[in-house]
């Protein structure tokens, strides 16, 4: 079940970034979906079968030939992008995509990561997951800020402004990276960090990005009201929101995640256990993001705990 979650979120993301400019905007790392009113569970359902239809026979044609499956599923996304998808009504949005797919991924990464590698590996993981967030994303600021302006009016393009974008594409996405260890037979280490620092290092994204959203959205406000504009966040102000976030998100997910244990201990009902797990990944995600706080922490929290 894993394995074709992972194969659906490739295919469905890749299909989204280029065939959703619509969505709402929200934090790098998700935000709660959005379905649009006209949407009915049976076109949802429509999307699924058609994102495992499609999965299935990009597998099938990978056998065929020499292409990697992961590399495919992502090309597969591109063309439903490009040529729409031939059932009317799904719109395979980033937003949907991330409330399907990323949730129960998180949960069962945690449910597979063990503490003792965890606290093996703590250092490297923390490094990747906190500074490495910060340097990848000055490096895409950088480079984002010699091209903005020859997309935005001179008011908005601004260094903020470039952060923000690189605070949005600097934290990493280990699905198909990790697909591929598996096959490759990469040292256990390797794994462990790639997938540690890629679970913890939403809170930083989303603390960069939603402290320079809100100064770049205020700056643009001031700008149209012929107001002075606000000096850019400090680093205390962005590292107030970022314990704040991960703080919460910790609390929740722990707290869920410690309910759910005691109760499942004293069950003995597949059924009822798998409903319970279920409800926790999607719970403590959505849970967390009602706080505006980080879900993919929470959910990684609770997925340890339990």
């Amino acid at each position: 079940m894993s394995t074709m979650l992972h194969q659906l979120t490739l295919l469905a993301v890749a299909a989204a970034d280029t065939a959703a400019p619509h969505t709402d905007a929200g934090t790098p790392t998700g935000g709660t979906a959005h379905i649009s009113e006209d949407a009915s569970i049976a076109v949802v359902v429509k999307a699924a079968v058609l994102l495992i239809s499609i999965a299935s026979a990009v597998g099938l044609l990978t056998k065929l030939i020499r292409v990697p499956y992961t590399v495919a599923l992502v090309l597969a996304g591109l063309g439903l992008a490009l040529f729409k998808t031939p059932i009317s009504g799904v719109h395979i949005t980033e937003n949907l995509v991330l409330m399907l797919f990323l949730p129960p991924l998180l949960f069962q990464a945690g449910l597979h990561l063990k503490l003792a590698d965890l606290r093996r590996e703590w250092v490297r993981i923390l490094l990747l997951a906190v500074p490495g967030v910060v340097i990848v994303t000055s490096a895409a600021a950088v480079a984002i800020r010699f091209i903005l302006p020859y997309a935005l009016p001179p008011e908005y393009a601004t260094w903020t402004t470039a952060f923000v974008l690189g605070a949005i594409i600097a934290p990493t996405d280990p699905i198909s990276v990790v697909s591929i260890f598996g096959s490759l037979g990469v040292p256990h280490r390797l794994r462990v960090a790639v997938e540690g620092e890629s679970l913890f290092n939403d809170g930083t994204a989303a603390a960069l990005f939603t402290v320079l959203r809100t100064s770049v959205v205020a700056a643009v406000l001031a700008s149209s009201n012929g107001e002075p504009v606000p000096d850019a966040p400090g680093v205390g102000l962005i590292l107030t929101e970022f314990f704040r976030m991960a703080g919460i998100a910790v609390a929740l997910g722990g707290g869920l995640g410690l309910g759910a244990f005691i109760i499942l201990k004293k069950l003995d009902d597949h059924t009822l256990e798998t409903g319970i797990t279920v409800g926790l990944a999607w719970g403590s995600y959505l849970l967390a993001e009602s706080f505006h706080a980080s879900g993919v922490i929470a959910t990684l929290t609770a997925a340890l705990v339990i």
